[in-house]
């Protein structure tokens, strides 16, 4: 899963994902696994039925819509997608974030590079929206922690 919390910076009163939310490209394809070309089988009670990473298969592309998106009680705006299990050392995983920031529709690209997405993990990105000089500006975070279950 890929968290997103989207804060508002300086000179920022407002953000609004637009319809197409976020766009993240890059990632494991879920289509031609398995026999016949199925989709991976999410319900199969067979131990040894995993997800595979898979090497050099990252065509895929996903998109969290705006609606998906919701306000937190300190004004950002928070969503998720779970994507499939993606070695990103040799490829690069872009993200397009598709907002409107204090009215004005804004896009802005990032790229993720050398990752590994693994299954049953959470990514958590924290990107802050400012505006300097009239030239939106993002900076992000990738947080990241562990624990015992």
């Amino acid at each position: 899963r890929i968290s997103f919390k989207l804060k508002k910076g300086n000179n920022v009163s407002s953000i609004v994902m637009m319809g197409n939310g976020i766009e993240i490209t890059g990632i494991q394809d879920p289509y031609a696994h398995g026999e016949g070309g199925n989709k991976y089988n999410w319900s199969s009670l067979d131990a040894s039925d995993t997800l595979v990473m898979r090497l050099g298969d990252k065509r895929a592309w996903v998109t969290l819509p705006g609606e998906k998106f919701t306000e937190t009680p300190d004004g950002a705006l928070a969503g998720s997608v779970c994507i499939l299990p993606t070695d990103a050392r040799s490829n690069t995983v872009t993200m397009l974030l598709n907002m409107s920031v204090n009215g004005v529709p804004t896009q802005y690209i990032t790229t993720l590079n050398g990752m590994i997405f693994e299954h049953a993990k959470s990514y958590n990105l924290t990107f802050t929206v400012s505006l300097q000089n009239n030239i939106v500006v993002v900076n992000w975070q990738n947080t990241s922690w562990t624990a015992d279950i």
